[in-house]
């Protein structure tokens, strides 16, 4: 029938007449129909799903997730959220073979009401040699053919199953531990009271709760159980085995399926389109990448839709081997056998058939059976959504039992009962039987049903033919290992056991007496007789997965890897019960519904942990939405209609390439194209306190160098992380802001090196254009601009209590320097940043989003620049990939590389600019044997000394020696730390109400100090040391977390470092190398334009370098506990216990060891296209930064630094984009 309600097309059926004896017929379509017509029930404007025949999808979308039942509502409703980086939301279309889901499922009575009907798949198996041998060895299989699926026609119990279950899985990532958070994700339980506190969610989409009514025999069952010794359990919380009037997937009288837990909430986003009707018959590759999949719609036209980015199966336990098998991808000897082409031989699809099994015993007790359903009944239930048409009867309760098989809390039995169901009824009236006549009812029937949820038989499934409406070959082997027969058989004895308890004699509770057909020659009751019983009546439960197992790489079986990613494809995941490699111990839908959110947790980014992904995740929607900080509007967009042909190109719009599309730009008749390979920045990049959030994102490069000698030995195979951005604003949108611009002596040295027009009095000018200082006391305006783009002011959020004492023992050894970036850089300072209001300012918002409708402006994102074109060696254009395909544009005058001391290297060899030895050996056509990629330079730091302290007003703390002595042996493990969930939003209210508290900061770095070892010359301020405070709290979490996952920090590292933060705060006054001898280089590791280069920065290779840091460790040390000011804070000495160093604690050997393995990049990588003289060998570019030996080629970024400032290198890259911008200028005079 069609809905009356909101004139939505939504065409219902009736579903319930039918389920009913052929006498119930009348009097239930009455009520069926009363229940349609009431549209807070069929909610028919709430459905997403279309036909795909009338109204067909497009030709492509990014993502494509077939199979509309648990997990595929899920999978599509997250990916079509707003993006985690901000960019524009997926385009998501979701298939599904078959109809709306019918409006009489979402009804708790009639919860399997479509099962055998046109939304059930009605599967049945190969006859079977063990197991329901009553209906000749054929078990049923019901699957929901409709949107919600199986979801939509089975008993709503929300159960997880155990925790040492995802333990035995074996696999990285799930663990209980790790996928508890998303269970707590997807729920809304509304009985926090009956719950174990630390197990549940209470903000998810899905709705969880128990019915509002109940049989009176629901509360027998839990008083039987305790009789027994079985408590009444929260069965998803601290333990599982025990009685339950069960948790149930129900709100407010109706089912909570997915579809409407996750897609009608979000129904009118135009960027997802739910096709139902659409059976999907193969995915289709290319080159062993999922690209688009083809299917049947209702008219039986075959029709194809391609993916972007990948193809997700959600088609079910049966749905999705079968696909695969189809698709090519399987045993190779069983696809030939079909003659299908393989694609992918992978032996495991179609094995591990796993399901639960069950038998029913039959019961009566002493009450009349009347039926449940009556006219009252009704009306409760139309006008309220409560009463008993608001529940399954009886079959809410459950029990998780032990059997003499099972291990303690690790329950193989879980008992279903049925019983008082209101589904049926022939005339309403209250005196009415089960059966239909009025009065003189017999006995009530109560069904009791034991289940093994830890089966040991394991079956497959094979394809019948090529043809996929043939269905498959489903062989389960139900218990042909004979020890499930026995947890059966013991499930039925504790079952008969419960009858005798005092609770249930009261009801006069009896075994039904009839003996079994088939089992007649047993003695009735006997072992041997419920054996024979187990087998002819089998019960196959509706929980069938593992048919397309995730396993580990050592694992033949193992078709998909953690992330769900299909083994030797692309772009093809699963996401549904058949990854299961063993089935939970319980119901699985809510395991299926939290594998959907885990997966999606990850944000389809492989470089991210799952936990911290669905952290940022939170707290992306709240800088996105709930603090509406990012406006990707503000940014220009990505231009559609790129010129053939422009004045000037410039690659990468970073630091430098950024400033150069302002500056030129304003010359009106000049027309510029910003080739960009990242997007805009995300919205978490705004907030100064979660920099660290945004590493191993997209929009990171998360470079990694080769394994390093003499540093980085405590990161896991000694390889540093190099984090450079890869959006608008490159990294100025990721580093941790920081305004320092180095020495005077720095831009003098290149000048006295024949740079002519680089001296610090040369630049200053520049680095005042740029600059709008917004610091009160500085009123210096020799040094400093107050009008340019860029807001330097102090950071927010600093610790003051901590800051106050650092200040004091500052004074004493030799005063505070409030200006570094003045006349003077040494000495201890206030942190200058590159924000304002709270928020980071990149030299995206500051210098492109101001110009983002400038007509000769077109930049273009998401493009990956491969090739430099050349003519007679002019760089005449530039060759770039976007969305795939290959393009070239032509420049005038110049092409600009601004791409980075990484990129910007990597981009001239490719282009044939380089190295001519190394370019031959890539096959490489040489345009200029240049040295290009040598002369790597980055600062390095030591995360040490570590220093514990303590406030006086503490009076837990004892006075301290010194060196923490009695801590020496102690291991912590730092991953116990407690953590304080209500502190990010509390956070993040104060971040939203004033841009104050911790995320205006940079996470515990209030201060550094400049100062010279004793290889440097105190007498002429020219520091060679930095000295980075970096302070942490006791149980936090989040933000160190992250900050040692960026490092690449082995677990006995973070141990050593952070496993004080258990019940410590410490600080490490952190010595930096500003002036390293160490050289590095950059090569090419392919000619092909998307693999990472070689980085070999050869950290401190140089022995004085790791000297220089020795005598900053000192310094650290007796600043930190050698000051009279620091005395206040109890300060002493942390001895770590990191295992390689075991040296005496203290020494010379000992800090050496500690600086070999916990030295990290700074990340200021520079030096890789020197500029210098035509003298100078090792140089790339001129003073002007033309390429030497080309034409109309440039370097502007930080590689041209012939020698590494001390400060912080992207200040200095925004002054040579300022300073680039007018040496073209010059070079290209207006003619007016």
């Amino acid at each position: 029938m069609v809905s009356p309600c909101c004139n939505c097309p939504f065409v219902d059926t009736q579903l319930i007449a039918n389920n009913c004896n052929a006498g119930f017929a009348l009097f239930m379509s009455l009520v069926e129909m009363l229940i349609l017509s009431r549209c807070d029930i069929a909610d028919p404007c709430g459905r997403l799903g279309v036909d795909a025949a009338t109204n067909p999808p497009e030709d492509e979308y990014d993502f494509i997730v077939v199979g509309a039942g648990v997990a595929g509502p899920v999978v599509a409703s997250r990916l079509s959220e707003a993006r985690l980086d901000g960019g524009l939301p997926w385009s998501v279309l979701l298939l599904e073979a078959g109809p709306e889901e019918p409006t009489a499922t979402q009804i708790p009575a009639y919860a399997v009401v479509g099962v055998g009907t046109y939304v059930d798949w009605n599967y049945t198996t190969v006859e079977q040699k063990n197991a329901c041998l009553s209906t000749g060895g054929i078990c049923h299989w019901p699957r929901g053919k409709m949107v919600a699926g199986t979801g939509g026609m089975q008993g709503m119990m929300y159960t997880r199953g155990n925790k040492r279950l995802y333990d035995s899985w074996g696999i990285e990532g799930w663990t209980y531990k790790d996928i508890l958070p998303y269970f707590k994700r997807s729920e809304n339980n509304l009985n926090k009271n009956l719950l174990d506190d630390g197990y549940h969610g209470f903000a998810g989409p899905l709705k969880v709760g128990q019915f509002s009514s109940h049989p009176l025999l629901s509360e027998v069952l839990l008083e039987a159980g305790r009789e027994l010794g079985y408590y009444t359990q929260d069965v998803n919380g601290k333990n599982q085995t025990g009685f339950a009037i069960a948790q149930m997937m129900s709100a407010h009288g109706l089912r909570s399926s997915t579809p409407r837990a996750y897609l009608r909430p979000h129904k009118d986003r135009t960027n997802l389109r739910v096709a139902i009707n659409a059976h999907v018959t193969k995915v289709l590759f290319e080159n062993q990448r999922a690209v688009g999949v083809e299917y049947e719609d209702s008219h039986g036209k075959m029709k194809r839709v391609s993916a972007k980015k990948e193809v997700v199966l959600s088609a079910g336990a049966v749905g999705s081997p079968q696909l695969l098998l189809l698709s090519g991808v399987g045993p190779r000897e069983h696809l030939e056998e079909m003659g299908i082409p393989v694609v992918l031989d992978s032996p495991g699809v179609g094995k591990n058939l796993h399901n639960h099994v069950s038998v029913g015993v039959g019961f009566s007790i002493n009450e009349s059976s009347y039926q449940t359903l009556n006219l009252e009944a009704v009306k409760m239930y139309t006008e309220e959504q409560k009463g008993p048409m608001a529940s399954t009867g009886l079959t809410q309760n459950t029990a998780f039992l032990l059997s003499k098989f099972a291990e303690r809390d690790y329950p193989d039995l879980q008992v279903f009962f049925d019983g008082y169901l209101a589904a049926c009824s022939k005339t309403g009236q209250i005196s009415e039987c089960s059966g239909g006549e009025i009065e003189n009812c017999g006995r009530r029937s109560i069904f009791a049903r034991p289940t093994n949820i830890l089966t040991e038989s394991k079956g497959y499934l094979q394809l019948r033919s090529s043809n996929p409406h043939d269905y498959p070959f489903i062989e389960p082997q139900y218990l042909s290992v004979e020890k499930d027969v026995d947890v059966l058989v013991e499930g039925i004895k504790i079952i008969l056991n419960l009858t005798n308890t005092e609770a249930m004699s009261r009801w006069d509770f009896k075994l039904d007496q009839k003996v079994a057909e088939g089992c007649e020659n047993e003695e009735f009751a006997s072992d041997a007789y419920w054996r024979c019983v187990v087998r002819r009546y089998t019960g196959p439960e509706n929980h069938q997965g593992g048919t397309v197992k995730m396993g580990r790489d050592d694992d033949p079986e193992a078709v998909l890897d953690s992330m769900l990613r299909v083994r030797g494809l692309e772009n093809l995941r699963v996401v549904d019960a058949s990854v299961f490699p063993r089935m939970p111990n319980s119901n699985p839908i809510a395991t299926i519904i939290m594998t959907a959110e885990r997966v999606l947790g990850t944000c389809l980014a492989p470089n991210l942990d799952f936990a911290t992904c669905i952290y940022l995740q939170l707290i992306a929607n709240i800088t996105a939405s709930y603090l509406k900080l990012s406006d990707t509007s503000k940014y220009p967009r990505d231009t559609t209609d790129v010129l053939d042909e422009y004045d000037f190109i410039v690659v990468g719009a970073g630091s430098a390439g950024s400033v150069l599309a302002n500056r030129l730009t304003e010359r009106q008749d000049w027309k510029v194209l910003l080739v960009e390979a990242g997007d805009d920045p995300p919205a978490t990049s705004e907030v100064p306190f979660l920099h660290q959030f945004l590493q191993n994102t997209e929009a990171d490069w998360a470079f990694r160098t080769e394994p390093q000698e003499h540093a980085c030995g405590a990161m896991v195979s000694r390889i540093c992380r190099w984090p450079r951005g890869k959006m608008l604003g490159g990294t100025s949108s990721a580093n941790d802001m920081l305004y320092l611009r180095g020495n005077k002596k720095d831009y003098d040295r290149w000048s006295e090196e024949g740079n002519h027009g680089w001296s610090y009095e040369d630049l200053l000018p520049y680095f005042k254009k740029s600059e709008k200082l917004q610091v009160s006391y500085i009123d210096n305006n020799t040094y400093h601009g107050r009008e340019g783009p860029l807001t330097i002011n102090y950071f927010k959020a600093i610790p003051e209590q901590l800051v106050s004492v650092i200040v004091d023992a500052i004074q004493e050894i030799g005063g505070f320097n409030f200006d570094s970036n003045g006349q003077k850089q040494s000495g201890f300072t206030l942190l200058q940043g590159l924000v304002e209001g709270g928020r980071r300012l990149s030299t995206a918002t500051a210098f492109l989003a101001p110009i983002k409708n400038r007509k000769n402006l077109h930049v273009l994102k998401k493009a990956l620049a491969t090739k430099v074109l050349f003519e007679n060696k002019k760089a005449v254009g530039l060759q770039y990939i976007k969305d795939g395909v290959m393009f070239q544009v032509r420049a005038r005058k110049e092409v600009i590389l601004s791409a980075g001391a990484v990129n910007t290297p990597k981009l001239l060899m490719l282009s044939g600019i380089g190295p001519a030895d190394h370019l031959q050996d890539l096959g490489i056509p040489i345009v200029k044997d240049s040295p290009v990629g040598y002369n790597l330079q980055d600062h390095i730091l030591v995360l040490a000394p570590t220093i514990r302290f303590y406030f006086e007003e503490d009076p837990k703390m004892p006075r301290r020696k010194k060196i923490c002595e009695t801590e020496r042996g102690l291991r912590y493990k730092w991953n116990e730390m407690v953590q304080f969930p209500a502190s990010m939003y509390f956070t993040a209210s104060q971040y939203h109400i004033a841009r104050s508290e911790r995320w205006s900061g940079i996470g515990g770095r209030p201060l550094t100090g400049f100062i010279s070892s004793k290889y440097g010359d105190e007498t002429i301020d020219y520091p060679d040391l930095r000295l980075q405070l970096l302070d942490f709290e006791h149980g936090d979490v989040d933000y160190t977390k992250r900050f040692a996952q960026n490092m690449g920090l082995k677990e006995e590292a973070m141990d050593s470092i952070f496993g004080s933060l258990v019940v410590h705060d410490f600080m490490i006054l952190s010595p930096t190398l500003m002036r390293p001898k160490s050289r590095g280089r950059i090569t090419l590791k392919s000619k092909e334009p998307t693999v990472p280069p070689i980085i070999q920065p050869n950290y401190l290779s140089e022995k004085e370098d790791r000297d220089i840091l020795l005598e900053g460790i000192k310094f650290a040390i007796n600043f930190t506990i050698g000051t009279k000011a620091m005395d206040k804070l109890q300060t002493c000495l942390f001895m770590d216990n990191y295992p390689a160093c075991d040296y005496p604690f203290g020494s010379d050997e000992y800090w050496h060891c500690i600086i070999e393995h916990f030295s990290v990049p700074s990340h200021n990588p520079s030096g890789t296209a020197k500029m210098g003289p035509d003298t100078d060998k090792g140089s790339v570019v001129d003073s002007r930064l033309r390429v030497k030996g080309v034409d109309s080629l440039r370097v502007a970024d930080a590689s041209i630094m012939p020698n590494i400032v001390t400060g912080n290198t992207d200040v200095a890259t925004i002054m040579i984009g300022e300073k680039a911008a007018d040496l073209i200028k010059q070079d290209y005079p207006a003619k007016n």
